[in-house]
């Protein structure tokens, strides 16, 4: 059948619109041309738009609000009966495009999600490992209080299960429980090849710190602290990413027993797969993560999809049986569930945020959707640690940045270490990289701040910096934090060094010149800040609502604050972020509880 030259000039409009990119009209253009099929070329245009906004497919019962629905019900309804080399149906099918129920995928992330569920479900369905001995749950922990019986009931469950899922939100004990976890396991299988990872160098460096720091106070009798291994990778440094062929894959699984994953909610479906691919099918897993936080920049949102509809309080009546013998309570209102249910366990007493701390009140009350302008104005005014502020037009306000200058000033540090431990002091977040409240303005008006407090002189001495691409030959990923810092050579010239705190926990430093691209770290979005820690945090909302200022964006900016936040928003803004949720199209849940 003959074609118009361009079987498609409505993508053209959508294009000057804005609302698909050049790439994904150049796609459904040619899936248009290709197949012979102008209606699987527009649904072909509009998922590989989707994935770019974090879908895994397009869901024919939620499609986009902004394209015009007439259109695209029409085309589905015309897919639905095609038969095409172009389309594959169902979990198998390999083609550019798959039709699988009422979902379309690209046929890459469609093998993905068929390959996670595969994997995920092939462990759920697994039996026990042996289980740990009673006297040592009872050492690792003695005595009973708020959140002690929730750690105890996740490191059980996670030594019997070969995979495991730990949630809960910042400072309910994630690290401490899986230090125990840990111990458990060695107790039982002294030479267990265990790895750590982490999704950026950040979160692994942090981790690191924190295993280091508790790992002595383990007094178990047969337990070698020691054995505990306390260096955590990157995800992509561990799997060889970026190197040419990975270092493990499917053909060439990597020797490993137990694999412990943290900040699960920042890993897409495309590295979940490649790492599941990587592992031996013997090899147990256990997930660390807060599903209440943003997901991942890449499609995919695992491990919210993992919790989907789940019920921690559920175990089924073997589990059950299995903790009592074990001298574990179960909690109050355990219900009666399935063998899958058995690998969630929720964390939910803060010991860093308890219900008498202002943070911890608003965080909640954003996760539960119930946080109006006027409850946070409310909390504010009963806690000083949050402090509130609204823009005067498109200006900010005076005063917006008082009270920063100093902690967000490295200069002011004598040495390199404290200059890198400087770091986690303050942090300006937003959640826009460009316009008066974006990144990219705060970082320079921060900038000029700090010069003029220096007397006008800028110096690039002491600038945080922000690693914005891959570079695995320097040990360098996307996201990782370091500061500039000038230091006099032999001769006594004076030389400025890119210097990280690596996931060892060491200092690495390398030339400004070797430095990959990157950007000051004034100011953050609040996606690049997961993984990380303030004392005190900055959050700069628009002035006006935006779609990418959503509940999960407000809970992630509030909870990286250890101490105190401070609030620049539009009432209008943070209201309607509250009211927004973030919901990726995927079919990983149904794959998962599909009998």
């Amino acid at each position: 059948m003959g074609m118009e030259k361009d079987p498609l000039p409505q993508l053209e409009d959508w294009r000057r619109d804005g609302r698909i990119a050049p790439l994904d009209a150049h796609f459904g253009r040619f899936v248009a041309r290709g197949s012979g099929h102008a209606a699987l070329g527009l649904l072909a245009a509009v998922v590989s738009r989707q994935r770019s906004l974090g879908h895994v497919c397009l869901d024919a019962r939620q499609l986009p609000e902004d394209l015009p629905g007439p259109e695209l019900e029409a085309a589905w309804r015309a897919v639905r009966s095609l038969d095409s080399p172009w389309l594959g149906r169902g979990p198998g099918a390999w083609s550019p495009l798959v039709l699988d129920g009422a979902r379309l995928y690209l046929g890459r992330m469609h093998a993905a999600e068929c390959r996670v569920a595969g994997a995920l479900r092939r462990r759920l369905e697994a039996p026990d490992l042996p289980p740990p001995r009673p006297e040592h749950i009872r050492a690792l922990f003695p005595g009973d209080g708020p959140g002690i019986d929730g750690q105890r009931l996740a490191a059980v469950i996670a030594a019997l299960r070969p995979f495991a899922l730990i949630t809960g939100g910042p400072g309910t004990g994630k690290t401490t429980t899986v230090l125990r976890v840990l111990a458990l396991r060695l107790l039982r299988q002294p030479e267990l090849a265990i790895h750590l990872l982490a999704p950026t160098g950040k979160a692994a460096a942090r981790l690191t710190e924190s295993l280091r720091a508790q790992r002595s106070s383990l007094a178990v009798p047969g337990l070698d602290p020691a054995r505990i291994p306390d260096r955590v990778s990157t995800v992509h440094h561990f799997l060889g990413l970026g190197r040419g062929r990975p270092r493990y894959d499917r053909r060439h699984p990597a020797p490993v027993d137990l694999v412990v994953l943290d900040e699960a909610s920042m890993i897409d479906l495309p590295t979940m797969d490649r790492l599941l691919e990587a592992l031996p099918e013997t090899a147990g897993l256990l997930l660390l993560g807060d599903p209440h936080q943003l997901a991942s920049v890449e499609a995919g949102s695992v491990l919210a999809d993992l919790v989907e509809g789940a019920d921690p309080r559920a175990f089924s009546p073997a589990m059950q049986a299995r903790l009592r013998a074990l001298g574990v309570p179960l909690p109050e209102g355990t219900a009666s569930g399935s063998r899958a249910d058995d690998a969630l366990v929720a964390l939910t007493w803060s010991h860093r945020f308890p219900p008498d701390r202002g943070i911890g009140k608003l965080a909640a009350a954003v996760r539960s959707g119930t946080a109006s302008w006027e409850e946070v104005e409310a909390i504010a005014a009963q806690h000083p640690e949050i402090e509130l502020l609204t823009w005067q037009g498109k200006r900010l306000p005076p005063g917006w940045l008082d009270g920063f200058v100093e902690p967000l000033d490295n200069r002011t540090c004598t040495n390199l270490p404290s200059a890198l431990r400087h770091l986690g002091r303050a942090r300006v977040l937003c959640a826009l990289r460009s316009g008066p409240a974006g990144v990219e303005t705060l970082n320079q008006v921060v900038a000029e701040r700090l010069a003029a407090k220096r007397g006008g002189q800028p110096s690039l001495h002491g600038t945080p910096v922000l690693v914005t691409r891959n570079a695995p030959a320097l040990g360098l990923y996307n996201g990782d934090m370091g500061v500039l810092w000038a230091h006099e050579t032999a001769t006594g010239e004076r030389r400025v060094r890119a210097c990280f705190l690596g996931p060892d926990g060491e200092i690495h430093c390398l030339p400004r010149a070797e430095l990959p691209e990157h950007e000051p770290a004034y100011a953050l979005t609040v996606h690049k800040s997961q993984g990380s820690e303030y004392d005190r945090v900055l959050l700069v909302l628009p002035d006006t609502p935006h779609p990418l200022v959503t509940r999960e964006l407000l809970y992630t900016a509030l909870t990286r604050a250890r101490r105190a936040v401070r609030i620049l928003a539009g009432p209008e803004t943070w209201d309607a972020g509250v009211n927004r949720r973030t919901q990726r199209a995927s079919g990983l849940t149904e794959r998962l509880r599909a009998r």
